[in-house]
């Protein structure tokens, strides 16, 4: 996650950060599992010292905090 939002620029829609993680994955030759998505959102909220929302709670917009790069 923290490569694909690098490499965004430091931010990016989810949805954009759950296929790129996804190809990068098929790239490696590794399978893709159904419901990684969810394990990524998952990611996402338990280490919110590294991620962020920079347009609030709602958003869908993640970002790399501050300082993280």
């Amino acid at each position: 996650m923290a490569t694909v939002l690098k490499h965004m620029g430091g931010s990016a829609h989810m949805d954009i950060v759950v296929n790129c993680v996804a190809a990068l994955k098929r790239q490696r030759g590794e399978s893709v599992a159904q419901d990684l998505k969810a394990r990524i959102v998952e990611v996402f909220e338990r280490y919110r010292d590294f991620f962020i929302k920079p347009f609030g709670e709602n958003s869908l917009r993640w970002a790399l905090a501050p300082g993280v790069a």
